[in-house]
């Protein structure tokens, strides 16, 4: 357990968990799913470049889409602003994905590039653990400062 991993007791990290929450650290709780059981074989970064910075739908059509995992906007790799995460059964349902996107958004899009990823390949597995493990130190100095003070 975390309380065990720590060395801290489990009112302890219940404590820290709901004062990142409080202080927006952690914006959700979420599992990472393990995709090859759920049938998603691909994974997808797709990077789109459009011919306007503001594109009507996209965010609401982003937001509904259940083959979205990740999206934000951003720059590099050659102009393009705003790249999607989304997994697939296989290339055939990503090319009907793309096909849906491509028709929602004609003359909107300037260009797209994508990297693929078959989950059977995967070299690390989705986590934040590592990460939350190095910052412990920042986590422990907001567990003990004093209520009413800065952190």
């Amino acid at each position: 357990s975390i309380s065990k991993k720590l060395s801290a007791s489990q009112p302890t990290i219940t404590r820290i968990r709901n004062k990142l929450a409080e202080k927006k650290f952690l914006l959700a709780f979420t599992a990472v799913p393990n995709w090859k059981l759920l049938g998603l074989n691909l994974e997808v970064f797709t990077f789109v470049q459009f011919t306007d910075p503001e594109v009507k739908g996209l965010e609401k059509w982003l937001e509904e889409s259940n083959q979205i995992f990740f999206a934000s906007e951003g720059e590099g790799l050659a102009g393009h602003t705003v790249v999607i995460d989304s997994m697939h059964k296989d290339f055939g349902k990503y090319q009907e994905f793309l096909k849906e996107f491509r028709k929602k958004f004609s003359g909107k899009i300037e260009e797209i590039d994508s990297f693929f990823m078959d989950v059977h390949s995967l070299l690390k597995t989705p986590g934040w653990k590592r990460i939350v493990e190095s910052h412990f130190d920042s986590l422990n100095e907001m567990e003990n400062s004093k209520p009413g003070t800065k952190s």
